[in-house]
């Protein structure tokens, strides 16, 4: 098999997928009206990622990593789902 590195380079060597990612990305549509500096801001982005066989929650809101556990590839998105619908 190819390395993550090889499989991106060749996605991102693909002209149709280049100029689709292009044309949306610069779409009036795709754009997100930032907010002043001084306005108050409800929501933030949070991911979970899969690190060496843990569940990890990152939040920019938190101080570091949260660690939610042991988990596998194949049962990583209903563990994190179940995360979620504990908040």
């Amino acid at each position: 098999g190819k390395t993550a590195d090889e499989i991106g380079l060749a996605l991102a060597s693909e002209a149709p997928i280049h100029e689709a990612s292009e044309e949306s990305a610069s779409s009036e549509h795709a754009q997100t009206e930032t907010p002043d500096r001084d306005d108050a801001v409800d929501g933030h982005f949070i991911t979970f990622v899969f690190v060496d066989g843990r569940l990890v929650e990152l939040d920019g809101m938190m101080s570091g990593p949260i660690d939610h556990g042991a988990t596998t590839i194949d049962d990583f998105i209903q563990d994190a789902a179940k995360i979620i619908r504990e908040d």
